[in-house]
């Protein structure tokens, strides 16, 4: 996916001697959203429903799995191949929705400060930073 993010900044000396230095910035920064999102997204679009499977024998003791390549597996060993072709919902299991116009999320992110060198080994630096998150 492509997406602009522009950024500008400037460093500024207003004295010439190198020891004062206005500096600030601005620029619009994109983060993903929950990779769980968009794969629900994607999984809408598709005809074959992912589902989780619980197993529900670990948790009612006396009870034991008797078929199936769950019953079989050994761990280390590759994951048993998905059913093919699920188009429908298990008994009691619930289906996820996205938003269809969902986007990344975006900030745009400013700041402004200044620096003052009081001697080769100290220095005063103050700044103002802001992020507008949407």
């Amino acid at each position: 996916m492509r997406e602009f993010q522009p950024r500008l900044g400037f460093a500024w000396d207003p004295t010439g001697s190198g020891k004062v230095v206005i500096r600030g910035g601005y620029g619009i920064a994109r983060d993903q959203v929950f990779q769980n999102l968009t794969l629900w997204s994607i999984q809408q679009s598709q005809p074959t429903i992912y589902q989780t499977i619980i197993d529900i024998f670990a948790n009612n003791p006396g009870t034991s799995c008797t078929t199936g390549p769950l019953c079989s597996y050994v761990l280390g060993s590759p994951l048993p191949a998905p059913a093919p072709g699920i188009t429908t919902l298990a008994p009691g299991a619930r289906g996820r929705a996205s938003d269809p116009n969902l986007t990344d999320a975006w900030a745009q992110q400013s700041s402004i400060g200044m620096a003052y060198q009081i001697s080769p080994d100290y220095a005063i630096s103050v700044d103002y930073y802001h992020v507008l998150g949407n």
